[in-house]
């Protein structure tokens, strides 16, 4: 962190950190709505001023680890070229966490050790089909994010006299209910169609939390990948679960961001 921290102007004296309790934390130092989401805080002993980790903490963080020097992932031991190589590859940690898991629950339950191999197995077969299910949805609703027809859509969502925030929603259900995912559809929202609404003035606080809300709705249809595996898993049909999987998954949270859209409408 001294390679960072040296980029920063010699006159200027970093400060100190202490932590603020909620009884000693002054309501006006901060927006209203940062006390709502977020506990801790931070005073400078130095200067007086009020710190919290806001929305933006986390790009920051990223900026300043791709400021640290090579060296800091430096070693030629084992660990160190296990970390190197997960650091660069994102699916390395949760495969880790799945090795791992597995490794856990073989030496804690005597049952699953003594047919270890036949439970190994059955779990990479059951396992096999949800995730082709998942990925043929997913890709399905990518193609489909490409056609002109689904651009023609965008672009009258985007540019109609419907409420920005009612677009956004129309939008982002479209596209998770296609894709049948809504971290996927998210995704695609966020790269196609989301600066479109930022330039209609809408907030990216509020377009990234009622978006994020928005996917989770639609994205649970009959076709969902994760639906289609959980039934093929549990061994159900559509017509004996689905009611009420759509219920729980599709009813509840439209109902709910409906009423955060009216919400933000009202606030605003």
């Amino acid at each position: 962190m001294s390679s960072v921290t040296s980029l920063l102007s010699p006159e200027l004296k970093p400060c100190v950190w202490t932590a603020v309790s909620r009884r000693r934390r002054r309501w006006r130092e901060a927006p209203p709505r940062t006390y709502c989401w977020l506990d801790d805080f931070y005073r400078c002993l130095r200067c007086g001023q009020l710190f919290w980790k806001g929305t933006h903490w986390n790009n920051i963080s990223s900026h300043l680890t791709a400021l640290l020097p090579d060296t800091a992932l430096a070693g030629d031991t084992t660990a160190m070229t296990i970390l190197r190589f997960a650091n660069g590859q994102p699916v390395i940690w949760p495969s880790i966490a799945l090795f791992t898991g597995t490794a856990l629950a073989l030496l804690l339950f005597p049952n699953v050790r003594r047919h270890g191999l036949d439970v190994v197995g059955a779990g990479t077969h059951d396992s096999i089909m949800p995730l082709i299910n998942t990925a043929a949805v997913i890709g399905f609703g990518g193609v489909v994010t490409q056609t002109v027809g689904f651009q023609s859509l965008a672009q009258w969502a985007v540019h109609s006299d419907i409420p920005p925030l009612l677009s956004m929603y129309l939008s982002i259900s479209i596209v998770s209910a296609v894709t049948g995912s809504a971290s996927g559809g998210l995704q695609i929202f966020m790269q196609t169609l989301a600066p479109a609404y930022l330039e209609r003035g809408l907030e990216p606080e509020t377009l990234h939390r009622l978006a994020t809300m928005a996917s989770g709705g639609f994205d649970s249809l009959p076709h969902c990948g994760a639906v289609v595996a959980m039934l093929t898993i549990t061994q159900l049909t559509h017509k004996q679960a689905y009611r009420d999987i759509g219920v729980i998954t599709v009813i509840i949270p439209v109902v709910v961001t409906l009423l955060m859209l009216g919400a933000t409408a009202l606030a605003h």
